[in-house]
């Protein structure tokens, strides 16, 4: 869980700097790395920086 959350992190992190294609790598290894946890508010944060 604080894996995906580190994840998570730097892929908000690549979004506001503009890099887009390291944001949405670093977000969707961040998702699967939360399977299992059942943390809806967390996967549903990252569901929204893909889109």
């Amino acid at each position: 869980m604080v894996r995906a959350h580190a994840q998570w992190t730097l892929g908000y992190d690549a979004w506001m700097r503009g890099d887009l294609k390291e944001a949405a790598l670093m977000i969707r290894t961040a998702l699967e790395n939360e399977r299992g946890f059942s943390d809806y508010l967390r996967v549903a944060l990252m569901v929204e920086r893909l889109t």
